[in-house]
């Protein structure tokens, strides 16, 4: 038997003998922000199936055990300072939380940080580990008392666009073209956009404190939403990708900008969800 539960706000997994109801121990929930899973199901390997907070998660309740009193947590977003940084990794980062014991183990994604210290209760230190890909990761933590906290998206290798407003222009030069995402520093001087491969005049780049909700683009989570205005090169009229160059990485979006001789109607992105997995003290989402 399997019994969703929570103490301090950690939700956790109890693990009961199906025939006496003894307990018999507990395992993490994968939570994300607090919420936990909804139990749906389990197959012969212990391995439950439930319903997570933005995505589904997958809980290994083959080996209970005892878990602490005191359940770490992370804090609000952004928990992890600085939130970016380039793909050689390599960024001194600072996780904010409480009830932080040592040692610790951060995941960045798949891959291990460097030199984590537990710096005090509320507090882990350590250094990315390079990465691959440009993108955002998610950061688990792993503690020896039994207990893991899991912050989603709390890390970005490199820069990433999120939204162009508007998407399409003429295809002639000097349409006003304003590009939302984070990692692009703030000197427009060192950051290079192309639309179809000829360069566009960068104005200004900017942090964006408020946003209308209709771009279902929120100004503070995970990161501080950051805004490129900038001029239209020539163009022929199709689809053309929109590539970004900022001092942490490049970033490329796709067939993302149309030029023709009128506007074409502006279509939003679609934002992606997650799978949260543990397995055999492990976590990959």
């Amino acid at each position: 038997m399997y019994l969703s539960e929570s103490s301090s706000g950690a939700p956790f997994v109890t693990v009961l003998d199906g025939r006496s109801a003894q307990l018999i121990g507990r395992v993490p929930d994968a939570a994300i922000q607090g919420i936990s899973s909804e139990i749906e199901d389990a197959d012969e390997t212990q391995l439950l199936f439930g319903l997570s907070n933005r995505g589904v998660s997958f809980v290994d309740a083959a080996a209970p055990a005892n878990l602490s009193s005191t359940p770490p947590a992370i804090a609000a977003a952004p928990s992890l300072q600085p939130s970016e940084g380039p793909l050689a990794g390599g960024t001194s980062v600072i996780l904010a939380g409480q009830n932080f014991t040592s040692p610790a183990q951060l995941i960045f994604g798949a891959q291990s940080a460097l030199n984590a210290t537990v710096s005090g209760s509320a507090q882990i230190q350590a250094s990315s580990p390079p990465s691959v890909t440009s993108g955002v990761v998610n950061l688990t933590s792993y503690f020896q008392d039994g207990w893991l906290a899991i912050a989603p998206d709390a890390f970005s290798y490199g820069p990433q666009i999120l939204q162009l407003l508007p998407n399409a222009g003429r295809n002639t030069r000097g349409d006003s073209v304003q590009i939302y995402g984070y990692g692009f520093g703030s000197d427009p001087a060192k950051i290079t956009v192309k639309i179809g491969g000829a360069n566009a005049a960068v104005q200004k780049v900017e942090g964006v404190t408020s946003i209308a909700s209709s771009l279902g683009l929120d100004a503070g989570y995970p990161f501080s939403l950051e805004r490129i205005t900038l001029q239209t090169p020539p163009g022929t009229s199709g689809k053309a990708d929109v590539f970004v160059s900022a001092p942490r990485a490049p970033q490329r979006q796709p067939n993302h900008f149309s030029t023709c001789r009128v506007f074409n109607r502006m279509r939003n992105l679609v934002s992606s969800s997650f799978c949260s997995t543990i397995k055999n003290g492990s976590v990959s989402i």
